[in-house]
């Protein structure tokens, strides 16, 4: 039986924050932004990743058993020298290494700000679902029903914006 608590969830998401976060602050100066379009999107990217190209810190408890705890705290080990570094070549590597550390774990494959955009309490396709419910109840003229989908979602910490190329959502400041 899984064992879980909304405390451990919360924890877990804070320990990605953390790791995204990181991967914020020491983004390439060159790298392209999002789009808006990216930040709504609820694909991520997938970077191949070959083992021999796998950090060393991450790579060693992974081979130990799948000791993925270990492999964790090797990124927020990462995670940590890149907030402690002044160094532009050493930032560059730390960045390198937590990217291609979590690709191996199937993390950290969003932008950053598409991951602090979108940490919705609804999963985007269930957001988008109900958007398009929402159209589709103003385009049959049931305004009531527009609007209680647009409150529900509004309960949830989700504003939609409509504009003549269709509506779209962000998190509720």
């Amino acid at each position: 039986a899984l064992s879980w608590s909304e405390e451990q969830i919360e924890q877990a998401k804070s320990s990605i924050d953390r790791l995204y976060q990181a991967l914020r602050v020491s983004a390439p100066a060159n790298q392209a932004k999002p789009t808006e379009d990216a930040l709504n999107s609820s694909e991520t990217e997938h970077t191949e990743v070959n083992w021999d190209d796998i950090p060393e810190p991450v790579q060693t408890p992974l081979e130990d058993d799948l000791n993925t705890p270990g492999a964790i705290a090797a990124l927020h080990a990462f995670a940590s020298a890149i907030h402690k570094t002044e160094d532009a070549a050493e930032l560059a590597t730390l960045y390198s290494n937590l990217r291609r550390g979590g690709a191996i774990l199937g993390i950290l494959q969003r932008d950053p700000e598409q991951w602090f955009q979108t940490g919705a309490s609804l999963a985007p396709a269930e957001i988008e679902a109900q958007i398009e419910a929402r159209n589709s109840a103003r385009k049959n003229k049931d305004f009531a029903g527009a609007d209680k989908i647009r409150n529900d979602l509004l309960a949830a910490g989700i504003e939609l914006e409509d504009s003549r190329e269709g509506t779209i959502w962000r998190l509720k400041d």
